[in-house]
């Protein structure tokens, strides 16, 4: 007899604060807070599942959400339950979200789906079915105001979508900030992961160049060029990316996790990322 075997779903919910910056000295207690409820699902894939690394990234963009983020396009690339991208849609004023993922795992899109409902995420375009289509929800009211896309992309593959994207097409825009949380969990992934990067950020770049050129795009704030900004569990010292970022015309810069709160092993009220060993690295082209 053939067994079957049914995903179980769960819900997490984490509650982003910054009780630790707060000034005991002041007279204000008022802390700021925001609260994101994730569905999570365990199955072979292991996509549909937080992990630590993605609750350190969301800490990052919470911690930077008043003005690194405001008025760019993000993308996240391996977004699984895409907790950093709801995150940024909560409390940032991005122009846009695209989560992605590889094209093959249609049941990761219909998870982030249900966590969309429950944080009141609107204006959804599945661009994974054909033709697109616009998500349907039950909430009258979003707490974000600009685009959502759901799209697929396979590491390391040129898509007609991302070819879309890079020839000025009207939606998805090309990222100004590429997002990923433990995309490097195996070696034999680092080339194809940096060579979909490099695509993204060379085009980007290339897109500001020709706005320069006619006057426009004047790009202000803590970054003036596309970057790509990732966490990842450091599983063994012998693995590297050097080569790979080299290869690629890229290079890298390790961020501290205390400069944004995140060396601690509890992290929004959560268990993460508990005794790993968590690191992050901002990419951009030589």
């Amino acid at each position: 007899m053939a067994s079957t075997s049914q995903s179980i779903e769960s819900k997490k919910t984490f509650l982003f604060s910054d009780i630790s910056n707060v000034d005991k000295s002041s007279e204000d207690t008022t802390i700021a807070s925001q609260s994101v409820t994730t569905i999570e699902e365990i199955d072979a894939e292991y996509g549909s599942y937080t992990w630590p690394c993605a609750v350190v990234l969301a800490q990052y963009i919470w911690f930077h959400r008043k003005h690194i983020f405001s008025g760019r396009h993000i993308l996240e690339l391996g977004a699984g339950t895409a907790l950093p991208s709801i995150l940024a849609l909560m409390c940032t004023q991005p122009l846009s979200v695209t989560l992605t993922d590889k094209e093959s795992y249609e049941r990761c899109f219909q998870v982030v789906q249900k966590s969309f409902e429950i944080n009141k995420i609107g204006n959804v375009k599945d661009l994974t079915s054909d033709p697109p289509s616009t998500v349907q929800t039950t909430q009258q009211q979003f707490v974000n105001k600009c685009p959502v896309y759901l799209m697929g992309l396979s590491w390391g593959q040129v898509s007609s979508k991302l070819v879309e994207m890079a020839s000025g097409g009207n939606e998805p825009k090309l990222p100004d900030v590429v997002i990923a949380a433990d995309c490097f969990f195996e070696k034999s992934l680092f080339n194809d992961i940096l060579s979909s990067v490099y695509f993204l950020l060379k085009s980007k770049s290339v897109e500001i160049e020709k706005n320069e050129k006619k006057g426009q795009n004047s790009r202000e704030g803590i970054f003036n060029k596309p970057v790509f900004l990732c966490t990842y569990q450091v599983r063994s010292r012998n693995w590297t990316i050097v080569a790979e970022l080299d290869f690629w015309g890229l290079k890298c810069e390790q961020i501290s996790l205390d400069t944004f709160n995140a060396d601690v092993p509890n992290i929004a009220m959560s268990n993460m990322p508990g005794n790993h060993c968590i690191e992050m690295l901002m990419i951009s082209l030589k």
